[in-house]
């Protein structure tokens, strides 16, 4: 976080305390805590409505969801995405990592869970559909392996429209 103000935010207060005493032994810079629901329009407002980020100015502000968007439904997915066009009036850069639809069939190396497998293209053009700029798309394997695990993953940055 050196340089940067960051707003994290987990449903789990266990995970959110892990996250705070893990960054205060880093030393970083300031980074606010939340414990919320990524369902919660309220709770994605009160991150998005943070002075820090509303008051950004000529700072840019990032929207880092990695390993996150396939462990949600798409429903959730767009909640997070109207909260953030809505609040974030200057505009935003998303930044995502996820498992696509050819990881589906895999191996992994987590257990069963949750994992929605998105399909890059489908993904994209929800993005478009946003007024989403897309400034680097890629995927493949070798972006992200864990154990033995080799995920076929999407890695987008977009830049979200300024709101006017």
């Amino acid at each position: 976080s050196i340089g940067h103000h960051v707003v994290a935010m987990d449903r789990s207060a266990a995970g959110v305390e892990k996250a705070r005493a893990k960054a205060l032994s880093l030393k970083g810079g300031p980074i606010r805590f939340v414990v919320g629901d990524a369902d919660d329009d309220a709770a994605l407002a009160g991150v998005f409505s943070d002075p820090e980020l509303r008051e950004h100015g000529a700072r840019p502000v990032a929207l880092y969801v990695r390993f996150f968007l396939h462990a949600v439904p798409q429903a959730t997915e767009d909640a997070i995405l109207n909260a953030a066009q809505r609040d974030l009036d200057g505009g935003f850069t998303l930044a995502a990592e996820f498992r696509t639809d050819r990881d589906a069939a895999l191996p992994k190396a987590e257990g069963v869970h949750f994992r929605r497998f998105i399909a890059t293209q489908d993904f994209a053009a929800r993005l478009a559909a946003r007024g989403f700029a897309i400034e680097h798309l890629e995927e493949g394997f070798g972006l992200s392996p864990y154990k033995d695990e080799d995920p076929h993953l999407c890695r987008v940055i977009a830049r979200a429209p300024a709101r006017r």
